[in-house]
């Protein structure tokens, strides 16, 4: 659960996270999922292979996420954002 973009814009990969539908999901079949991940290797290592892997390999969305992570303060983090998220919107706005 969470932000409609939470996979293009903010996770590294697609395996990052167990993304919790309530729609398809019970927390029960959530619960099921989690504890097969735990107890397969092969499947935790799957989720967690993002980890290692070169940051130009990882998702636009998060590569743009760490750019904006080096910035000074969360204030100039934000306004940053804000900007591009306006600038993206004009240009949609004008096609």
């Amino acid at each position: 659960m969470g932000a409609p973009n939470i996979l293009t814009d903010f996770m590294p990969d697609p395996k990052a996270i167990i993304l919790y539908d309530p729609k398809t999901m019970t927390p029960r079949t959530l619960a099921e999922t989690l504890k097969e991940i735990a107890a397969n290797d092969t499947l935790y290592d799957e989720h967690m292979a993002w980890r290692t892997k070169k940051l130009a390999d990882l998702s636009p969305g998060f590569q743009r996420l760490v750019e904006l992570s080096k910035l000074q303060g969360p204030e100039c983090q934000l306004c940053i954002k804000v900007a591009l998220r306006r600038y993206s919107m004009e240009q949609n706005i004008g096609r």
